[in-house]
């Protein structure tokens, strides 16, 4: 992209199985004043006096130019393994900035009657990261939103955006403002996920869009806390069917990462009569968690987290840390976490498979999209009702659908024979696509 002086590369997959599209193009000019994006212009104004594109064949062509080809055909492949409807990449080459939007499904939106059609984060990478890996990532992450919006019962389809870039400074307006373009341009609501904090949604909300949601400044603020109680009510109701009470008093809950998220259900854990372990790879937030909770029963696990013994496992960290090779040295009885896509699995049938190794070696687990909804829940709220949103309504949704979604879920896997996580599969697959395919 940056070679060829590019700014769009459009990736489609059609009704027809077969039908793949891609494009590449120069849509804009090297000179645009993104700072005065939405004072001077919109995501549908022309911004090149010429535009330039480039077909299927062509766009293949300069792929294969630069030896990266199979590369190519590789993400097409994952796309239509994880049902994606497509993806578009858009690059701003001054700031090397590339802004990369996975749309995983349309359904639940697309009679919604809002100008967003999806929903899902905006995370950051940094440009030394491997650029398949975070390509990986996304697909992951926007499928799960599909799935996570179904159970969430909120009106819009799965997307992810992934941004790959240095770090963005608040007050970097020509970046926050190309970035408000593109959110825009994909029809979705947004809210911070990693590499982005409150204050630039604060910040993109105050110049640019009211599409990026869960500022600091909202009438709704962050959702930690309404996350870690839906996520520590679906642990709950696992408890009751493990164990037959909900009381989690003297057993002992293994927690990685001591985020936001992860901080909240720790300390629901601890006031519920629970025993920790926990790590976190930033020292300053363990200290901290520790001063605050100095003299409760908490230990700290300086190697890997995932082979202590515990009774529950909650990984409220990075995805993809349960693999088939590691699960025969699991020790706990519950996992069950904030942690986006924690099996590393790139398509459902995968997560379906490894879930099913989990229940045979015993382990109760259910796929975190049912139970990690609070942020969607608040983010819907938001982009609806604006200056009006309400935290007290995202907390009585968000308890609504983890609870009792998950006691649902829990009972009808037993019921039918499969694991929840199939179980979770099977409900929300045909909510969330099209059901036939043109012939």
């Amino acid at each position: 992209m940056h070679e060829e002086k590019l700014t769009a590369l459009n990736i489609s997959l059609g009704a027809k199985k077969d039908i793949v599209a891609v494009e590449t193009a120069r849509e804009w000019d090297e000179d645009v004043n993104w700072p005065d994006y939405n004072k001077t212009f919109s995501y549908e104004t022309r911004l090149a006096e010429e535009t330039k594109r480039f077909g299927k064949e062509e766009s293949l062509s300069l792929f294969r130019k630069y030896e990266l080809e199979e590369y190519l055909l590789d993400i097409i492949d994952s796309m239509k393994q994880s049902r994606h409807m497509g993806l578009e990449y858009l690059y701003f080459r001054d700031k090397g900035i590339a802004f990369i939007h996975f749309k995983h499904t349309n359904r639940l939106g697309i009679s919604n009657g809002y100008h967003a059609v999806r929903m899902g984060g905006i995370r950051r990478h940094d440009p030394h990261t491997e650029e398949h890996a975070v390509m990986t990532d996304g697909l992951n992450l926007s499928r799960a939103m599909s799935y996570k919006n179904a159970a969430a019962q909120i009106p819009f389809g799965g997307s992810k955006f992934i941004v790959i870039s240095d770090e963005i400074s608040v007050d970097d307006k020509e970046s926050l403002g190309f970035l408000a373009y593109c959110i825009d341009r994909s029809r979705s609501f947004t809210g911070p996920d990693m590499g982005f904090t409150p204050a630039h949604a604060d910040a993109i909300r105050k110049e640019f869009t009211q599409n990026m949601t869960n500022g600091n400044d909202s009438n709704i603020g962050p959702t930690a806390v309404p996350t870690a109680e839906g996520t520590f009510s679906a642990l709950q109701e696992a408890a009751k069917v493990k164990w037959g009470s909900e009381n989690l008093e003297n057993k002992t809950a293994a927690i990685q990462g001591l985020g936001a998220v992860g901080k909240c259900l720790a300390e629901l854990l601890l006031d519920a009569g629970a025993s920790l372990i926990v790590t976190e790879a930033d020292s300053t937030v363990l200290e901290q968690f520790l001063e605050q909770n100095e003299g409760k029963p908490i230990q700290v696990e300086s190697g890997d987290i995932r082979f202590v013994e515990a009774d529950i496992f909650c990984p409220c960290a990075i995805g993809g840390i349960i693999t088939a090779g590691i699960i025969p040295q699991l020790t706990f009885d519950i996992v069950m976490g904030a942690a986006n896509n924690q099996l590393k699995a790139i398509s459902a049938e995968q997560e379906i498979q490894l879930a099913e190794k989990l229940e045979k070696h015993g382990i109760l687990f259910q796929v975190e999209w049912m139970h990690n909804t609070a942020g969607v829940i608040a983010g819907c709220e938001e982009g609806i009702h604006q200056g009006n949103a309400s935290l007290d309504r995202v907390r009585r949704h968000s308890l609504q659908v983890c609870r009792e979604g998950t006691k649902r879920n829990l009972y009808e896997s037993r019921q039918r024979g499969i694991t929840p996580t199939e179980n979770a599969y099977v409900n929300a697959q045909h909510e969330i696509f099209w059901q036939r395919r043109l012939d």
